[in-house]
């Protein structure tokens, strides 16, 4: 049986291009109901250090602005989603046409916000991979500077103010005044780590309750002579040291958590020593305690609602799964965990649905381009990832096989790790080719411009007929019954499983928890195909090992086994696909579709 595609005819719903009006940031302050008194006070901050280290570190004129309009939209994202509201922030900036800024301008400004709370990871950030390499050293700087600037009003109360900046070998100290000064300075302190890594010197801080007042006369701004050592010219990256290498080489990380990742970010361990991804000064527990007394009244996430553009939904899920793939990818090089590859092939996989459903308001040139190269990952992860769970299940299936094939399941075994290790090498130097590297700054260009985008059609304009037609598209497999005995046609319907269940998780915020009834069963669904298929792969890659005389022992009776527990699965299989095609389930499905 042919695999049956799902082609939704959507052309003929609109006929003009919508154009994102342009919005000023006083218009964006109120819109987000922003706490204006704060976002002014730490803007006015980071201004008197730029103008105080400017010489010194030799920064361009031109990022004073920058730096200004970040710190006045650092909290954009803080009245939608609290936790993590450097996140969506960021995707505020990014929603917008802001005035008077260019697409690169307003990438920087993004980055700010990114970047202005918890570790700064560059290498993950979309905003950040989009830009040029003069351009993102430049968003760092500006990021250091207003990620102190943010901690010095930490407790909202705008009593701080910076006197001087007194220069002593590699250290700078602030000189603070107000009733605050002391906890501000401190936190201020706490998130100079950034400036450290970039500037290559050290802040300290010391408040007028410290010392004598007569000594804090200077006034607030006073440039600071320039010294060779932490500077760097404009155009260089001196400064950087390993910082170079963000864009193209994710550091090492335990943490696989694909459905909570943001949530989880401060949880993380990573390489102390790992000076290139600027993430060795963990985040204190305390970070969010300024907001804690204060009583906030969320909006509701503008791409939740049925009534956004289709594109600002696919472009804020883009960015997610993007950063989760440079997640795994950095997981994948330390190779400590197989759970690594697998979250890479996820993150691939949601990539490509997301892109998918995204073709009819995608007007940057041929989607395939695009769909393509996020498929040549997963087609690399998957040569690991194959290897990976044969590996696993013939670990525990070895004390089920005969005793004195012990010897040869260990040749298996080990012939197995050999060409594991070689796919790992292969797909290492695949992600470290300047193909690879290419391809993740054209898809974040992609996915952070505007005028790649149409944003005339809605999420209730497509998103219940794309969920039905592949709802359909499954069902259709199902010919007075399943097709049991065609497992190449049980792996065809799996997939077209698998793709509806990632179009209805697309549209989670939008429906909010409504989909676990549906998704639910499509995942068990998912689950006993994903089990026939495991078996074929193991029998493709065992193929040349049957007829070894070292290993074709092993591979008999492995194979056995799992011909035993595929007829347990093809037996279950009618009453789990029941499960889907019934009446119920299908009225479900309308239900849930009623709410776009």
């Amino acid at each position: 049986m042919r695999a049956i595609s799902v082609h939704p005819h959507h052309e003929s719903i609109s006929t003009k291009r919508y154009t994102m009006p342009t919005t000023t940031i006083p218009t964006l302050l109120d819109l987000y109901k922003v706490d204006q008194a704060h976002a002014r006070q730490v803007a006015d901050l980071s201004l008197a250090l730029f103008d105080t280290v400017a010489e010194r570190y030799r920064l361009a004129p031109a990022q004073r602005r920058l730096l200004e309009l970040g710190a006045l939209l650092h909290n954009l994202g803080l009245t939608t989603d609290p936790p993590d509201h450097h996140i969506v922030g960021r995707d505020l900036v990014l929603r917008h046409q802001i005035a008077d800024l260019s697409q690169r301008e307003q990438q920087m400004v993004a980055c700010l916000v990114a970047f202005h709370r918890k570790r700064v990871r560059p290498s993950l950030e979309p905003a950040f991979l989009a830009l040029g390499e003069q351009a993102q050293h430049e968003a760092l700087q500006l990021a250091a500077i207003l990620r102190v600037a943010d901690g010095l009003d930490y407790h909202h109360t705008q009593t701080t103010h910076l006197l001087a900046v007194e220069p002593s070998g590699k250290t700078l100290t602030l000189m603070l005044d107000g009733p605050s000064a002391a906890a501000d300075g401190a936190r201020g302190v706490a998130k100079a780590d950034l400036w450290r890594k970039i500037f290559g010197e050290t802040i300290t801080a010391v408040s007028a309750q410290a010392t004598d007042a007569a000594s804090l006369t200077a006034p607030p701004v006073v440039p600071l002579p320039t010294t060779d050592a932490p500077a760097t010219p404009h155009g260089k990256h001196a400064a950087l040291g390993q910082t170079e290498k963000l864009q193209t080489e994710p550091s090492a990380t335990t943490h696989l958590d694909d459905a909570a990742e943001e949530r989880n970010e401060d949880t993380e361990q990573t390489d102390a020593t790992d000076a290139a991804h600027l993430d060795d000064t963990a985040e204190e527990s305390s970070e969010d305690s300024e907001h804690a007394a204060e009583e906030i009244v969320l909006l509701a996430p503008w791409y939740a609602a049925s009534a956004v553009p289709l594109a600002e939904l696919g472009r804020v899920l883009l960015r997610r799964h993007l950063r989760r793939l440079r997640m795994a990818e950095r997981d994948v090089r330390a190779d400590k965990d197989i759970l690594a590859i697998h979250a890479l092939r996820v993150a691939t996989r949601r990539l490509r649905s997301t892109l998918r459903l995204l073709a009819p308001v995608y007007s940057g040139g041929d989607m395939r381009t695009l769909t393509r190269g996020v498929g040549r990952i997963g087609r690399a992860a998957g040569a690991v990832r194959d290897r990976d769970v044969l590996l696993a299940d013939l670990e525990a299936r070895a004390p089920a096989m005969p005793s004195p094939l012990g010897e040869a399941v260990t040749a298996l075994r080990t012939a197995l790790s050999n060409e594991r290790q070689a796919a790992h090498a292969a797909l290492l130097t695949f992600l470290d080719s300047r193909r690879y590297q290419k391809f993740i700054r054209r898809f974040a260009k992609d996915m952070n411009s505007l005028d790649q985008w149409d944003n005339d059609l809605r999420v209730r304009d497509l998103g219940g007929s794309t969920i039905w037609q592949h709802y359909e598209a499954l069902r259709a497999y199902d010919r007075e019954g399943l097709p049991v005995e065609d497992i190449e046609t049980l792996h065809l319907m799996r997939i077209e499983g698998k793709r509806m269940r990632y179009v209805l998780e697309l549209f989670t915020d939008t429906l909010s928890s409504h989909t676990h009834a549906v998704v639910a069963p499509l995942v068990t669904l998912q689950d006993q195909l994903g089990i026939l298929n495991d078996i074929a792969v193991a029998s493709g890659l065992l193929a040349a090992h049957a007829r070894a005389a070292a290993t074709g022992p092993a591979v008999k009776a492995y194979l056995a086994l799992r011909d035993e527990q595929a007829a347990q699965v093809l037996e279950a299989l009618p009453a789990c696909w029941q499960q889907v095609a019934n009446e119920q389930y299908r009225r479900g499905l309308a239900e849930l579709l009623v709410q776009l």
